[in-house]
């Protein structure tokens, strides 16, 4: 089952500045297949907003934030910690910095993130998803939730 388009977009901070929205093309797959998550990140203020795309990634500085079924967070592989910083990138170099964009009001960027990668996605269940990215200012916005099935 999957819950896009459903339920609220973002957090309701006045001074958000921008709206955070996820999807997948597969709300079911068995255990061990790719799991494909859209993410699209767009300027809702009335002034330029800056952000970072990590180079040779495909990939906007964004969170993702996963839980299983019993409300634990999932962790991430060790490809995922180096895709995130946590780790230094061993064996997964992919151009080794990321740069700064600018996105104008209205505008919106959007990347792709294989979850199965980057998480460990390694047991049958429904797992809850959401975005999230820090303002400059601190604030928290998060996306929509959404639900995978693994079979």
């Amino acid at each position: 089952m999957l819950l896009v388009g459903t339920w609220t977009i973002v957090s309701y901070c006045q001074d958000t500045k921008f709206s955070l929205v996820i999807s997948t093309p597969k709300p079911e797959v068995r255990l061990g297949d790719a799991i494909p998550l859209h993410v699209i990140m767009t300027n809702t203020s009335d002034h330029d907003i800056h952000y970072a795309q990590i180079l040779g990634a495909r990939r906007l500085a964004v969170g993702v934030r996963i839980l299983d079924q019993q409300g634990q967070l999932v962790p991430q592989t060790t490809y995922g910690k180096e895709m995130s910083g946590v780790l230094p990138r061993g064996n997964h170099p992919i151009g080794g910095s990321a740069f700064a964009a600018t996105l104008t009001p209205g505008e919106s960027v959007s990347a792709d993130v294989m979850l199965n990668e980057e998480y460990e996605i390694n047991r049958k269940g429904t797992y809850r998803i959401q975005a999230e990215r820090m303002e400059p200012d601190g604030t928290r916005v998060t996306s929509n939730q959404i639900l995978v099935k693994v079979q």
